[in-house]
């Protein structure tokens, strides 16, 4: 419009109530004139809210990046219960944005298709690549067959909960056998418990493994 010396200036106060819903605006001029407005919104993609709290659930913090408006970034935000956005980042700029929660000592799990989102998937520290699995690429860590963002999101939570139970079970591991030298250091128990002690810290170990992954 402002190409083609069309003023805004009318339509500004319905552009903001527009975009504040979430929705990418179209303006409509005849002439020199402005006689329209339309708002546009995609359909929220099936299975969003739950691939989010996916995430929510194991605490991950999910993120929103996107080429849209802040506001409307926000108002999808709020409406999938995402606190983090980054508007108006287009698909080449991305990776630069990946690297920079990087910077911030995060771990940055991207979920994102190919070759759309490469610049996103190439940066980040773990890529979950949606319908790609078989098309003989093995540039991302994670390559699903699926589309579906809940796969990709349960994907997610799945190795979030088994690396927490690694290292609870390796705790529970040594946390036995060093509560078991203590009690025979302070002569608690004689030394030849030892072996004993330390068989147990390995079966709770491997005890608390199996739990999980039944």
């Amino acid at each position: 419009m402002l190409r083609e010396y069309v003023s805004v200036a009318l339509a500004e106060t319905k552009i903001a109530d527009l975009e504040a819903m979430g929705r990418s605006v179209l303006l409509v001029a005849l002439g020199a004139r402005i006689i329209g407005a339309i708002g546009l919104q995609d359909g929220m993609r099936a299975g969003a809210r739950a691939a989010v709290q996916h995430l929510l659930d194991v605490n991950i913090e999910p993120v929103l990046l996107s080429g849209d408006t802040r506001d409307t970034c926000e108002a999808l935000g709020q409406a999938l219960d995402i606190d983090h956005v980054r508007p108006e980042v287009l698909p080449g700029d991305r990776g630069e944005e990946i690297r920079r929660l990087a910077d911030g000592g995060a771990v940055v799990a991207v979920i994102g298709r190919s070759p759309v989102d490469d610049a996103a998937l190439s940066a980040a520290d773990l890529a979950v690549a949606l319908a790609c699995a078989g098309a003989g690429s093995t540039d991302w860590h994670v390559q699903l067959a699926s589309d579906d963002v809940r796969d990709a999101a349960y994907a997610l939570r799945v190795g979030h909960h088994v690396r927490k139970e690694l290292w609870l079970s390796l705790l529970s591991c040594v946390g036995t056998a060093a509560t078991g030298a203590a009690v025979i250091a302070f002569a608690l128990l004689p030394i030849g418990a030892a072996p004993v002690v330390a068989l147990l810290g390995v079966l709770a170990g491997i005890y608390r493994w199996r739990s999980v992954t039944e």
